[in-house]
Protein backbone atom coordinates (compact mmCIF):
# COMPACT_ATOMS: atom_id res chain seq x y z
CA UNK A 1 0.00 0.00 0.00
CA UNK A 2 1.15 3.33 -0.53
CA UNK A 3 0.82 6.65 1.85
CA UNK A 4 -1.84 8.23 0.18
CA UNK A 5 -4.52 5.52 0.78
CA UNK A 6 -3.45 5.86 4.36
CA UNK A 7 -3.89 9.91 4.09
CA UNK A 8 -7.64 11.67 5.32
CA UNK A 9 -9.62 12.79 2.09
CA UNK A 10 -9.12 16.13 3.29
CA UNK A 11 -5.46 15.74 3.59
CA UNK A 12 -5.30 13.80 0.59
CA UNK A 13 -7.02 16.55 -1.65
CA UNK A 14 -4.85 18.99 0.02
CA UNK A 15 -1.71 17.18 -1.39
CA UNK A 16 -3.26 16.97 -4.55
CA UNK A 17 -3.83 20.66 -4.66
CA UNK A 18 -0.05 21.56 -3.16
CA UNK A 19 1.42 19.52 -5.88
CA UNK A 20 -0.91 20.64 -8.68
CA UNK A 21 0.29 24.14 -7.65
CA UNK A 22 4.03 23.07 -7.66
CA UNK A 23 3.48 21.72 -11.08
CA UNK A 24 2.19 24.82 -12.32
CA UNK A 25 4.73 26.38 -11.09
CA UNK A 26 7.20 24.73 -12.83
CA UNK A 27 5.12 25.16 -16.07
CA UNK A 28 5.53 28.75 -15.49
CA UNK A 29 9.06 28.85 -14.58
CA UNK A 30 9.73 26.30 -18.16
CA UNK A 31 7.82 28.64 -19.82
CA UNK A 32 10.02 31.61 -18.85
CA UNK A 33 12.72 30.00 -19.40
CA UNK A 34 11.71 28.66 -23.39
CA UNK A 35 10.93 32.48 -24.03
CA UNK A 36 14.37 33.87 -22.81
CA UNK A 37 15.63 31.45 -25.07
CA UNK A 38 14.12 32.16 -27.85
CA UNK A 39 15.14 35.92 -27.50
CA UNK A 40 18.70 34.68 -26.78
CA UNK A 41 18.72 32.88 -30.08
CA UNK A 42 16.93 35.46 -31.98
CA UNK A 43 19.65 37.48 -30.92
CA UNK A 44 22.24 35.33 -31.38
CA UNK A 45 20.83 34.95 -35.07
CA UNK A 46 21.11 38.12 -35.54
CA UNK A 47 24.56 38.73 -34.62
CA UNK A 48 25.70 35.71 -36.64
CA UNK A 49 24.35 37.96 -39.21
CA UNK A 50 26.30 40.63 -38.50
CA UNK A 51 29.67 38.70 -38.46
CA UNK A 52 29.03 36.85 -41.15
CA UNK A 53 28.38 40.24 -43.51
CA UNK A 54 31.26 41.13 -41.70
CA UNK A 55 33.79 38.69 -42.61
CA UNK A 56 32.64 38.23 -46.17
CA UNK A 57 33.46 42.36 -46.57
CA UNK A 58 36.71 41.73 -44.88
CA UNK A 59 37.50 38.87 -47.57
CA UNK A 60 36.53 41.25 -49.80
CA UNK A 61 38.53 43.92 -49.34
CA UNK A 62 41.52 41.49 -48.98
CA UNK A 63 40.68 40.13 -51.84
CA UNK A 64 41.16 43.60 -53.67
CA UNK A 65 44.21 44.64 -51.27
CA UNK A 66 45.78 41.91 -53.12
CA UNK A 67 45.19 42.38 -56.38
CA UNK A 68 45.83 46.09 -55.97
CA UNK A 69 48.96 45.34 -54.38
CA UNK A 70 49.86 42.92 -57.86
CA UNK A 71 48.50 45.01 -60.31
CA UNK A 72 50.45 48.00 -62.22
CA UNK A 73 53.53 46.41 -60.67
CA UNK A 74 56.24 46.15 -63.42
CA UNK A 75 57.89 43.28 -62.05
CA UNK A 76 61.06 43.36 -64.53
CA UNK A 77 61.36 46.82 -63.97
CA UNK A 78 61.78 46.20 -59.54
CA UNK A 79 64.12 43.42 -60.64
CA UNK A 80 66.22 45.65 -62.48
CA UNK A 81 66.03 48.07 -59.55
CA UNK A 82 66.86 45.32 -57.16
CA UNK A 83 69.94 44.96 -59.05
CA UNK A 84 71.17 47.78 -59.44
CA UNK A 85 71.11 48.43 -55.71
CA UNK A 86 72.57 45.09 -54.90
CA UNK A 87 75.35 46.36 -56.88
CA UNK A 88 75.95 49.59 -55.64
CA UNK A 89 75.96 47.63 -52.06
CA UNK A 90 78.37 45.42 -53.38
CA UNK A 91 80.34 48.97 -54.43
CA UNK A 92 80.47 50.16 -50.86
CA UNK A 93 80.83 46.83 -48.80
CA UNK A 94 83.61 45.47 -51.09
Amino acid sequence: MNDENLLAPEDYISAKREEGKNLENDIKAYQSQKLILGQQRKSNANKLSILQNSINELLENIKNLKDKKVDGIDEQKVQNHHTALSAELNKIYL
